[in-house]
């Protein structure tokens, strides 16, 4: 019924502390992306592979050299399908992240960068609150209409819920559990009048004022309350029409006011409440968001995802990075790849246009194109062979082009300096 695997403090340690040399040393680098003029740094190990790659093309990958030399931030940081909600507890220490399948629920000790221990349930965890400063107290909303209390020795407590639930909250002044359920009566308290028929699908407080709180809908959108007032002071729109799924009140030294943070199952999306205005955004490739974790006073964020893969990224412009991991400030900028468009390494995306030009418009249909938006997918291998057969002769023009433009440069060099030895000839003339 219940599995409590502890692999203690002393366990492996996927990090341990490299210097900036170091690393970049060995042929690391890390990934990086500019929005709206704002750096952000993708910290995750995983090569951005194809979703639809066989387990078996997957595995091959141990063998690679760059995914060898992959930068890990925290060891086994992953689940075997995906990852449904994650949270870091109050005191910053741990972070506690759940998942399938089989479900359960894993620890990761951040001073020792590692998993602390992991424990499976009987059903898939809808959500969880941490109801201690650590890990040693955890409240589970499962999907079999249950609340599991976990203590540190395992499970303590189980209680069943009437009707399915939704969402669960914690009120630490009383002690409460709050359990959000498949119940029109709480949704219709909850919902604006504006927006009668939407489900409220997340909320949150803002912890620095105590009188804003930001509720999201199922319709993507997310309204700022003040308490003292009837109506919302602000209505921000995610543009996917998916129900909102985490809101985030996030204070850092970087800025006087906080900014808010919210997630669908497409984006996430940091702006900021007063005004609005987008600060930056981030979308995964990897899979579709559950939840996210984001480190008090901080710009790290770990991204629940429905992959095996749990992201890190990191935004300096958000904030700086945690106590347990100061070097990042310090390897980000070293070990930071050259600006390039990709979105999967294997894979090229083509236009109809591009098919066209190199002939591979018999191959729409077939699984050797993958058909994605406006466009496809198609192995890089494959696309440099198509592209060498279409233009045989690039690279010998290309080869052309560069010893012309040297040759050119050798002849402005020659000119320049035989009207610098003349000028010069000139000046001696006019003195004698």
């Amino acid at each position: 019924m219940l599995s409590n695997i502890d692999s203690g403090t002393s366990a492996r340690v996927s990090l341990s502390l490299p210097t900036t040399l170091d690393m970049a040393g060995r042929g690391e680098s890390i990934k990086s992306t500019s929005i709206n003029g704002v750096k952000l740094y993708s910290l995750s190990g995983q090569r951005s592979t194809a979703t639809w790659l066989t387990p078996k093309k997957q595995r091959a990958l141990r063998k690679d050299k760059g995914y060898q030399q992959r930068v890990d931030l925290i060891q086994d940081l992953s689940f075997e399908t995906a990852t449904t909600k994650i949270k870091a507890t109050p005191d910053g220490e741990y972070v506690i992240a759940s998942g399938i399948y089989p479900p359960q629920v894993k620890v990761y000790e951040l001073k020792q960068l590692s998993m602390k221990f992991e424990r499976h349930l009987i059903s898939e965890i809808i959500n969880f609150q941490v109801l201690e400063e650590d890990y040693s107290k955890i409240a589970f909303l499962c999907s079999d209409r249950s609340v599991c209390l976990h203590a540190k020795y395992g499970s303590h407590y189980s209680l069943r819920l009437p009707r399915m639930g939704r969402d669960i909250a914690y009120d630490c002044w009383s002690c409460d559990l709050l359990c959000a359920a498949s119940s029109p009566d709480l949704i219709s308290t909850a919902a604006s009048p504006d927006d009668i028929g939407q489900e409220v699908t997340a909320l949150q407080f803002d912890e620095s004022q105590g009188y804003l709180m930001a509720a999201g809908s199922s319709t993507g959108k997310i309204s700022i309350y003040d308490l003292r007032m009837s109506n919302p002071i602000r209505v921000k729109d995610h543009m996917y029409g998916s129900p909102i799924l985490g809101i985030k009140w996030h204070q850092t030294l970087n800025f006087t006011e906080p900014k808010l943070i919210t997630a669908d199952s497409h984006i996430v999306r940091i702006w900021d409440p007063n005004t609005g205005e987008n600060m930056t955004s981030i979308e995964p490739t990897t899979g579709s968001i559950n939840d996210i974790c984001i480190f008090k006073n901080s710009g790290l964020m770990l991204l629940a995802l429905d992959s095996s893969q749990i992201p890190a990224y990191f935004i300096p412009g958000l904030g700086p990075a945690p106590k347990w991991c100061s070097y990042l400030e310090n390897i980000t900028e070293e070990m930071e790849e050259n600006s390039q468009t990709t979105i999967y390494d294997d894979y090229k995306f083509l236009t109809t246009e591009d098919l066209e030009r190199l002939n591979l418009t018999d191959l729409i249909g077939t699984n050797l194109l993958r058909a994605y938006m406006h466009g496809y997918f198609i192995d890089y291998r494959l696309y440099k062979k198509a592209q060498a057969l279409a233009d045989p002769f690039a690279y010998e023009v290309y080869r052309e082009k560069q010893k012309q433009e040297k040759m050119k440069a050798e002849r402005d060099s020659r000119i320049t300096l035989y009207i610098c030895v003349v000028c010069a000839a000139q000046k001696e003339a006019t003195k004698s």
